[in-house]
């Protein structure tokens, strides 16, 4: 019983994915990791593209539907040692322990095209197309002044500039230019 309280208490209960408030923890607990050790870590932000214009068309039971299947694939293609969370809304945010720039971009493009491949197929038969922007951020060497809000926010700056570049595309913070990196981040 107590092992299914905790399961409960880190799950998110429409996708299955891990909740926030484990994302949190878990990212707070890998950051240590890194710091101490030196380990690698790989973070990405995936935010699924014109997520409202599907909830809009098709109604928010097909979101959930378009959701859930990101959630199942995303969490079918990670190492059993990563962490898929929701993020918040549409958004979702993978923790790569122990994985470099390279690994994480590998891994974020494979994620990217599997996600492009999904058929979803609404509550009322109908197909809908989805794809997904990604916003990818390792931290390979030590890094006394890195902390999770600055992980996230250089992943949060990598995903706009994903999308702001086309979305369906995968995008490096540690690739990104100078006035891409102090760009203001607006979704719109």
């Amino acid at each position: 019983a107590n092992e299914r309280l905790y399961e409960l208490s880190c799950t998110d209960g429409l996708t299955g994915m891990f909740n926030r408030r484990h994302l949190d923890k878990v990212l707070e607990a890998e950051v240590s990791r890194h710091l101490r050790y030196g380990l690698p870590l790989g973070v990405i932000l995936v935010d699924v593209d014109h997520f409202k214009k599907i909830n809009d068309e098709h109604g928010h039971v097909t979101g959930d539907v378009v959701l859930k299947n990101i959630a199942n694939t995303l969490k079918s293609l990670v190492r059993r040692a990563d962490i898929v969370a929701r993020y918040g809304g549409e958004e979702i945010c993978i923790v790569l322990a122990s994985t470099g720039e390279k690994g994480s971009l590998i891994l974020a493009q494979r994620l990217r095209a599997a996600v492009e491949a999904i058929d979803h197929t609404g509550v009322a038969g109908e197909f809908v197309k989805a794809t997904a922007s990604f916003g990818v951020v390792t931290a390979e060497d030590k890094d006394p002044k890195l902390d999770v809000p600055t992980l996230l926010s250089r992943a949060d700056q990598a995903l706009y500039t994903a999308k702001k570049s086309g979305r369906n595309k995968v995008v490096s913070w540690n690739e990104m230019t100078e006035d891409d990196r102090e760009a203001p981040l607006s979704r719109k």
